[in-house]
């Protein structure tokens, strides 16, 4: 009975903060669906909407599914949350984009942070599209913020209201890893460039990057570790998923790039064994961290 009660407290306030997240993304998205018919335009901030809106819709309406999914097997509530919310969010961001387009002809302030030279960006606003290539960055980076969040207040409410076998601690690291990483989404900014030519970006665009890859990298192996016991060969497994989200976040940026990456300074060398360093770093920390944790 105490179990019932403390879950459904824990459920009213987590929704109550889900909610004041998302209520001014989703005002502003309104106003945009009303400025399809309405002149003189009213006053909205697309970079609010686009992605902020999406994600935290996302994550709101498959958070209220807890009651229904509760006692569900485990593996397949996180298959079903999963896709859920991955569907969610493409279809509001999709539908924002689109809205944004039009409102605008084409011109269409990204939010990417992971931004193609100046050239590249003239030619984006003169089309009636948002690239693929472009939104697959911030897609990424959005998904893993989603499921991650899910993935820790749904394993929070398991170990303090169901049977605890996750641990508090794996759940305690879990959370601050996933809010490290929230902060890094929200706060990073938009890639700024020494040499537009060379596409040589500005040491502090390199540091911008790497935190938001490695904090990403680390959340989707936590997450990865959730579903494993980490033991044995099985201990390596979440390193591993780690390690291939930073190079498919570097194939994100090559395919965005035409063919090229980020250049992080003159010297090739240098640059070839940060982009290692920043591959290994969450690889270590998720072996060291889950393990400890579970």
């Amino acid at each position: 009975m105490m179990k019932n009660f403390g879950f459904w407290w824990l459920y009213v306030i987590t929704t109550l903060i889900l909610v004041n997240v998302a209520v001014i993304p989703f005002w502003n998205f309104i106003i945009m669906l009303q400025n399809i018919n309405s002149r003189p335009f009213k006053p909205f901030d697309v970079t609010v909407v686009i992605p902020f809106m999406a994600v935290s819709m996302a994550i709101l309406i498959v958070f209220l599914l807890l009651p229904a999914l509760r006692n569900t097997n485990i593996t397949t509530r996180r298959f079903v949350t999963s896709v859920i919310a991955i569907g969610i969010f493409t279809g509001l961001s999709v539908f924002a984009e689109t809205i944004a387009e039009i409102l605008s002809s084409g011109r269409v302030l990204m939010n990417s942070r992971m931004m193609p030279p100046p050239s590249d960006i003239a030619i984006m606003q003169s089309s009636t599209t948002i690239p693929l290539l472009v939104r697959v960055h911030y897609y990424i980076f959005s998904i893993i913020l989603i499921l991650a969040v899910l993935n820790f207040l749904y394993n929070l409410a398991d170990t303090l209201y169901k049977d605890g076998k996750f641990g508090n601690k794996a759940v305690a690291i879990q959370g601050i890893a996933t809010a490290c990483y929230a902060l890094a989404y929200f706060l990073v900014r938009i890639v700024q460039y020494e040499n537009f030519a060379a596409r040589q970006i500005t040491w502090g665009s390199v540091l911008n990057s790497a935190v938001c890859f490695i904090l990403a990298a680390i959340s989707v192996g936590l997450y990865s570790a959730s579903f494993i016991k980490f033991k044995g060969f099985g201990r390596f497994v979440p390193s591993v998923v780690s390690i291939i989200t930073i190079f498919a976040l570097y194939g994100a940026q090559y395919i965005m790039l035409e063919g090229n990456f980020y250049a992080y300074g003159s010297n090739a060398i240098v640059a070839f064994l940060l982009r290692i360093l920043i591959a290994l770093i969450p690889g270590v920390t998720v072996y060291f961290l889950g393990g400890r944790a579970i």
